[in-house]
């Protein structure tokens, strides 16, 4: 139902509208889960509050619903994706990636194709991506997700510029359609860095272990891109033989690639994922944010590992951490 607008609501719209600040974190939690009638009464305000404010709202909302599950902006996001300015319209799409709602997906099929912003059009076309997973593995009516396909794939026919481009191919990675391995095979195979970094992401989203062997390749490359994409890649698919190159990535130079290979050895498991990880948060330095980071992949590979076989890696324990 939402919450509706209350007087200290109100009060926070007149502090965007009048104060040079943005204003404290208590304040902007009043935004969470506002009803019609706190939208309409936004609404009414919305273009008084200066462009760059209104950035900064959506940024600081977006690390706000990071930080504290239990609020949501999606509301307002939603409301936001309207807004005249491109760099909120964009900030708002992507504060609404995690959503779960597919009557978003016209919304975004919008942006897609009619939005005068690359940025935005981008934005849009990487967010449909977890509604095109969504559509193959839940249930909600499939002509959403045909739509949202269909949209990628005339946006990807289409446009030129490279953003759009590799956004619409990560998206589709997700797809089970017959043209995508084409299209993910066509991108690896240019010579152009970018769509091979985003045919690398597809092939790990495509849950298809043919590519296993292509991502893996990878993280060796010279690019710390390439390297962190594939990385990323191999959590994905969850490719178990890439365990003992993702543990040697744990002391890359690249600080990118580090935290992919990280939370990739997370998403994979088994018992050297475990010993790995175990040892790099206990050498870790006392970096707050660092600490939390290794904290959540700890988290995220004991859930990995209560919910699979760890025997597989157990034989390869010694070779992959080199004792």
């Amino acid at each position: 139902m939402g919450t509706p607008m209350t007087n200290k609501s109100k009060e926070l719209i007149d502090l965007l509208v009048d104060d040079e600040k943005l204003p404290s974190s208590d304040w902007l939690a009043e935004l969470s889960d506002l009803d019609q009638a706190g939208i309409e009464f936004l609404d009414e305000h919305w273009e008084n509050i200066p462009p760059n404010k209104r950035k900064q709202l959506l940024e600081a909302l977006g690390n706000l619903a990071a930080d504290d599950f239990k609020l949501s902006f999606d509301a307002l996001n939603r409301f936001a994706i309207m807004d005249s300015e491109a760099d909120v319209r964009h900030l708002a799409i992507r504060n609404l990636w995690e959503s779960d709602d597919y009557q978003l997906i016209p919304t975004l099929i919008s942006n897609l194709l009619d939005d005068p912003s690359i940025e935005v059009r981008a934005s849009a076309a990487k967010a449909l991506g977890p509604f095109i997973l969504k559509g193959e593995t839940d249930s909600y009516p499939r002509q959403f997700l045909v739509d949202a396909e269909e949209a990628l794939l005339n946006s990807l026919r289409r446009e030129s510029a490279m953003l759009i481009q590799c956004g619409c191919i990560e998206s589709l990675g997700y797809s089970s359609r017959e043209e995508v391995d084409q299209i993910i095979l066509d991108a690896y195979n240019s010579e152009d860095e970018d769509l091979i970094q985003s045919a690398l992401l597809a092939m790990g989203r495509s849950a298809d272990e043919h590519w296993a062997e292509t991502i893996s390749r990878h993280l060796h490359s010279q690019s710390p891109a390439l390297r962190n994409k594939s990385a990323v890649a191999a959590g994905e698919l969850e490719i178990r033989e890439a365990i003992p190159e993702l543990i040697e990535l744990l002391d890359d130079v690249n600080p990118l690639v580090r935290r992919a290979a990280t939370w990739s050895i997370s998403q994979i498991g088994g018992s050297s994922a475990t010993r790995a990880l175990s040892s790099l948060m206990d050498s870790a330095d006392d970096e707050e944010i660092e600490l939390l980071f290794l904290q959540d992949a700890l988290d995220n590979l004991d859930f990995t590992n209560s919910t699979r076989d760890m025997v597989p890696s157990d034989s390869i324990a010694g070779q992959e951490l080199g004792t």
